[in-house]
């Protein structure tokens, strides 16, 4: 449960449009998305949703209608499997971090003969963290 202290703070870290966005001013990660420390740390997004509707999204995304990470505002978010975020990420036309087996062993080949990971990095429009994952099999374990 958070306190009426907290929600105080969480909602006073948001600018608030008419018809708008409600864009949060406090925190926020290399992505755009809003922090907010309550017990754990928090993407504002989905606490504005749970302390609006009452709802954990617990295992859930919390998408945005108006493609904004920014945005904190209840009527603009809604929940969805991991599945439902990569549809809507294709949908809006934006980049996926998701793969084909096909790309990731691309990438791990591209690797093996030599490429260093910035250059695929470029190439794929990743992080460098993010080939260096896919590299050493942290991420995508199951693609041979």
């Amino acid at each position: 449960m958070i306190s009426k202290r907290d929600k105080i703070r969480f909602w006073s870290k948001i600018q608030k449009h008419k018809n708008c966005c409600w864009i949060w001013t406090g925190y926020k990660d290399g992505k755009g998305y809003g922090g907010f420390w309550h017990k754990k740390k928090w993407r504002a997004h989905r606490l504005a949703y749970y302390l609006y509707y009452k709802i954990d999204p617990n295992n859930l995304c919390v998408l945005h209608k108006c493609d904004n990470p920014q945005c904190v505002r209840p009527d603009h978010l809604f929940l969805g499997t991991n599945n439902d975020n990569n549809e809507d990420c294709l949908k809006k036309g934006r980049r996926c971090d998701r793969f084909t087996k096909n790309q990731i062993q691309t990438i791990r080949r591209l690797y093996c003969e030599g490429y260093l990971q910035r250059q695929i990095a470029i190439k794929y429009g990743i992080t460098i963290s993010m080939v260096s994952y896919i590299v050493k099999k942290k991420s995508y374990k199951s693609v041979i």
